[in-house]
This record gives C-alpha cells, sequence and structure tokens, in this order.
C-alpha cells in the first residue's frame, strides 16, 4: 500500500519546523508514555525557541506530566494532553497539566463536555475523527466545533473542523 514511499527519506523536525514557518501551524506529540525522557522536553522548547515557532505550535502528549513539563520550561508555547476514554472532569485533567488543549479520542467527546471546555478558556480538539460527520453530535448549538485532526492526510476534513492554532489560542 506504502510501496511508492519506500525510498522517501524522513524530514528531521528542524527541516519540518524550517518548512513551516510563515505558512503553517504545527502539533508535535511527544512519545514516550510511561517513561519520559525530561530532556527530550528541553530539546524539543530550545528548536521550537530556535526556530522562532512559539506561535505556531502545540505540543501534546498521552504522558500528561509532558505537557505539564513543557509548560513549565516554555509557558508561552501551547500544549495538550490525549486521552482515550471520557473524563470525569476534562477541566480539571487539563489544568493540573497546565494544559491550553484536551485531546481525547473522537468517540469519547459529549457536546455537555465541549461546552464545559469551551467555557473554561480551553480548546477542546479530537482525533481520529476519520470520517466526515463524527463529530457533528459534539456541535454545541452556536458555537464553534470541537476540532477535530485525522489520520488520513488524503482525506482532510470540512472547514468546520479545521482552524488555526494561533486563531483557538488567542482569538
Amino acid at each position: 500500500m506504502y510501496a511508492r514511499f519506500r525510498d522517501q527519506r524522513v524530514p528531521t523536525l528542524q527541516e519540518v519546523l524550517s518548512w513551516a514557518r510563515g505558512r503553517i501551524s504545527l502539533v508535535i506529540e511527544i512519545k514516550g508514555d510511561p517513561h519520559f525522557a525530561p530532556e527530550l522536553g528541553e530539546e524539543l522548547v530550545d528548536v521550537v525557541e530556535q526556530y522562532g515557532m512559539q506561535d505556531s505550535v502545540a505540543i501534546i502528549s498521552f504522558h500528561h506530566p509532558v505537557a505539564k513539563h513543557v509548560k513549565a520550561l516554555a509557558p508561552e508555547l501551547a500544549t495538550g494532553i490525549i486521552c482515550t476514554g471520557r473524563l470525569a472532569d476534562p477541566v480539571g485533567a487539563a489544568r493540573a497539566a497546565n494544559a491550553d488543549y484536551l485531546w481525547p479520542q473522537w468517540s469519547y467527546w459529549t457536546r455537555e463536555d465541549v461546552e464545559t471546555v469551551h467555557g473554561a478558556g480551553l480548546v477542546a480538539h479530537a482525533w481520529n475523527a476519520d470520517a466526515k460527520g463524527r463529530m457533528e453530535r459534539n456541535r454545541p448549538d452556536g458555537r464553534r466545533p470541537c476540532r477535530a485532526s485525522t489520520a488520513f492526510a488524503g482525506r482532510p476534513l470540512s472547514d468546520r473542523h479545521r482552524g488555526r492554532l494561533r486563531a483557538d489560542l488567542r482569538g
């Protein structure tokens, strides 16, 4: 299926940041759950700052202490926590990690949770919303829906499911 990419080189983070600067916002997921190496967060913050991308990058992770660590290193960076399952207190979970984004799998969002998260000034996002219409049930009347991402670059989401990072966080 992906044989056509067999000879392609994966770009370095520095190459991606250099290309993206002034063009697009990025979301960078830090892996490492359950064993996060703090120096990885420090190196990532240094590289993002070196390329002047602080206003155009969000750092997310399933390992919530990562978001907290990155936010402590660079309060100006947007951070987010990813999860599977419905949280008993989504705002409390985001606040505990000093996160700007809450990022559960799409199927765990409810309209009430999206409204609560928006009401707290946080960004509601969902991952694996790979089919058009999956997020419609979470659209509060008169409000923008939860943001969503897809695992398939060839299947872009509708305009109402896309948004710029800076607009979400600052305006």
